[in-house]
C-alpha cells in the first residue's frame, strides 16, 4: 500500500514540476519582449495579477497563507534564473581526469574576497588603482557593475580591474542592482552609510529570499534602516534609509550574517569615529574579519584584528596605485591538495599570506596528512607522499573547505584507512556534505562533531546537482578516486573561478594544449583545414 502511495505522490511532484517548468518558460517570455535592462525582472502589474490568484485559490484550498507567499516567491525565482539560456548545461557533466601524475606549476587563483573588498574601497575614496592579477568572475563584474551606478569608474580587461580617480560614491536617489552574491549586497549598504539619503536596492533570485532582519538589526544601531519592499519575498528589493547618528561599537552575535562585518570593516574609515566591532574571540566572524583587515592594510588602512575585536579609525585611505592580492587559500587548496590524489606535485605562483586564519589553517591540514608543503616568498607548493593510515583533517571552521576535507578522507579510505573530519557550524553545510558522501556510497558515520569515513568502494549513479562551487571542486578531486561522476550544474563553478574547468581538463599540466592556444590566439579552430603549398 505504501509503495502505491509513494509512487503516486512521486507522480503529482512530476507533474508540478513540470508545471513549474512550463511557467518559468513563460515568465522569461514575457520578460524578453521587454526593453527593461533587467529582463529577469517579472512585470510588477502581472506580478501582482499572479499573486492575487494564488491568494484567492490558497483561501479555496485551505493552504497556510505565510507558506504560500514564501512558494510564491520561490516559483517566481525558477523564471527569473531560467532567463540565462546561455547557462543551461546541454547534459551531465562528467569528470574524467587523466590517469597521470599531477605537473602543475602556475600562478595561483588570486584571493577572491580581498580583491572584491580593495577595489570597492578604492572607489568609495575615488582612488585610482590597477588591480592585478585577479580571477573575473561574476561576483566581482556584478559588484563593479553596482558600485558604477553608485558613481564609481571602475572597468576591467581580461585578468586587470581598475579604477579610475574620482569624488567617491553617492547612493542618494540611486537603483542599485547588487547582483546574486551576499557580500556585494552588504558592501554597497556598508559604503552607502558614510553619506546620508535613501536609495533602492534590488538583486538576483538568492538576495530575493534572503532574510533581512538580523541585519537590519546592526544596521539601526548605525543610524540606517533596511525594509523589504515586496510583500512576497523576505529579502530584495529593499529600500535603506541612512545618514542618522552612529554608535562607535556593534556587536556581531551567532545570527549575523558573516558577511556583514566584513563589509562593516572595510567602509568604517569613511564613518566619522569610524567603528569597533565586537565579536565572539572563538567565533566564525574572526576569520571573516580577517579578510577585511587583509583589504584595509593593502589600502593603506592600518587596522589590527584582535581578540573579539576589530577597531577601523577614521581615515584617509592611501590606496597604492598597483595591487598584486595575495593567494586565495580556499581555492588554492584544492589545486594543494591534488597530489593527494593523483600523486606528483602542484606549485603555486604568487603570495601566501600566513597572516589569515585559513591560510594557516590550510598549510597546517596539508602537512598534517603528509602533504610535502613548502611556502616561499613567491611560491606555495606541495608534493605527493604517502597518506597515513589514521588521519583528522580540520580546516577551521569556514563551510569552504569542509567539502575539501570530506574528499581527503575518502583519499585517505581509498588507501585503507581510516579519517575523520571536523564538521562546520554551518549546518547547511555540514547535511549537504554528508548528501556527497550518500550519493558517493562512502562508509561513514557521525559522531561528536566528527565525520569518520571508513574504507568502502565508491559508487556512483546518475547526476548530481551540486550545491556550490566548493562541492564541484572536491568532486574534481573525488573522480581520481571513483570515475563515471557527472554533475548537472558545472557553470556554478564557472561562474566563480572561470579558469578551473580548463585547467582540470588540461591535467596534468594545467597549461593549455596547442588548440586550446591556437583558439586563444585567434587562429582558426575549424577540423581538416588544409593549405596547399606550391612549389615554383
Amino acid at each position: 500500500m505504501w509503495d502505491l502511495r509513494r509512487r503516486d505522490i512521486a507522480d503529482i511532484d512530476r507533474r508540478m514540476l513540470e508545471l513549474l517548468s512550463k511557467r518559468s518558460a513563460l515568465l522569461v517570455k514575457e520578460g524578453s519582449w521587454r526593453k527593461s535592462a533587467r529582463k529577469t525582472r517579472t512585470d510588477p502589474a502581472l506580478e501582482k495579477s499572479l499573486w492575487q490568484t494564488w491568494s484567492a485559490a490558497g483561501r479555496d484550498l485551505g493552504l497556510d497563507p505565510d507558506l504560500l507567499r514564501k512558494f510564491f516567491a520561490l516559483a517566481g525565482c525558477f523564471g527569473h534564473e531560467s532567463a540565462r539560456p546561455e547557462r543551461r548545461a546541454a547534459g551531465p557533466y562528467v569528470l574524467k581526469p587523466r590517469r597521470a601524475p599531477a605537473d602543475l606549476r602556475l600562478p595561483g587563483p588570486r584571493a577572491l574576497r580581498a580583491s572584491r573588498m580593495c577595489l570597492a574601497l578604492a572607489a568609495a575614496a575615488g582612488r585610482p588603482l590597477r588591480l592585478d592579477p585577479i580571477v573575473l568572475n561574476d561576483p566581482l563584474v556584478e559588484l563593479i557593475k553596482a558600485l558604477n551606478q553608485a558613481g564609481a569608474g571602475l572597468s576591467w580587461k581580461g585578468q586587470t580591474a581598475l579604477s579610475a580617480a574620482g569624488p567617491g560614491l553617492d547612493f542618494d536617489a540611486k537603483l542599485i542592482f547588487s547582483g546574486d552574491d551576499p557580500l556585494n549586497l552588504y558592501l554597497l549598504t556598508a559604503l552607502a552609510l558614510a553619506g546620508a539619503g535613501t536609495c533602492k536596492l534590488t538583486g538576483g533570485p538568492s538576495l530575493k529570499l534572503m532574510d533581512l532582519a538580523a541585519v537590519s538589526e546592526v544596521l539601526v544601531r548605525l543610524g540606517a534602516r533596511l525594509a523589504a519592499l515586496n510583500p512576497h519575498t523576505p529579502g530584495l528589493p529593499a529600500r535603506l534609509e541612512f545618514g542618522a547618528d552612529k554608535e562607535p561599537e556593534v556587536r556581531l552575535g551567532p545570527d549575523t550574517p558573516l558577511d556583514l562585518g566584513p563589509a562593516l570593516a572595510l567602509a568604517a574609515w569613511s564613518y566619522p569615529a569610524g567603528l569597533a566591532l565586537i565579536f565572539d574571540p572563538q567565533g566564525p566572524h574572526r576569520e571573516a574579519l580577517a579578510e577585511a583587515v587583509l583589504a584595509l592594510n593593502l589600502c593603506g588602512v592600518e587596522c589590527v584584528l584582535q581578540p573579539g575585536r576589530c577597531a577601523v579609525p577614521p581615515a584617509r585611505p592611501a590606496v597604492p596605485a598597483r595591487i598584486d592580492p595575495p593567494l586565495d587559500p580556499a581555492l588554492c587548496a584544492y589545486l594543494l591538495a591534488l597530489p593527494a590524489f593523483a600523486r606528483g606535485r602542484a606549485a603555486l605562483t604568487g603570495r601566501w599570506d600566513p597572516n589569515l586564519p585559513l591560510s594557516r589553517a590550510v598549510a597546517s591540514g596539508l602537512n598534517g596528512l603528509g602533504l610535502d608543503l613548502k611556502i616561499t616568498d613567491s611560491e606555495v607548493s606541495s608534493k605527493a607522499r604517502d597518506l597515513p593510515k589514521e588521519a583528522e583533517i580540520s580546516f577551521g571552521v569556514r563551510p569552504e573547505t569542509f567539502p575539501l576535507a570530506l574528499a581527503l578522507c575518502l583519499a585517505v579510505a581509498a588507501r585503507g584507512g581510516r579519517a575523520r573530519a571536523a564538521a562546520p557550524g554551518d549546518v547547511q553545510a555540514r547535511d549537504l556534505g554528508l548528501e556527497m558522501l550518500e550519493r558517493l556510497g562512502a562508509d561513514f558515520e557521525t559522531s561528536e562533531g566528527l565525520v569518520v569515513v571508513r574504507p568502502s568502494k565508491l559508487s556512483w549513479q546518475d547526476s548530481w546537482a551540486s550545491p556550490g562551487p566548493f562541492f564541484s571542486l572536491a568532486l574534481a578531486l573525488i573522480s581520481y578516486l571513483g570515475p563515471g561522476i557527472a554533475i548537472d550544474n558545472p557553470h556554478g563553478l564557472t561562474s566563480y573561478w572561470p579558469g578551473f574547468w580548463p585547467l582540470y581538463n588540461s591535467l596534468p599540466t594545467g597549461l593549455p594544449r596547442p588548440r586550446q592556444q591556437q583558439e586563444a590566439a585567434g587562429h582558426d579552430p575549424k577540423p581538416g583545414r588544409r593549405v596547399r603549398v606550391r612549389k615554383d
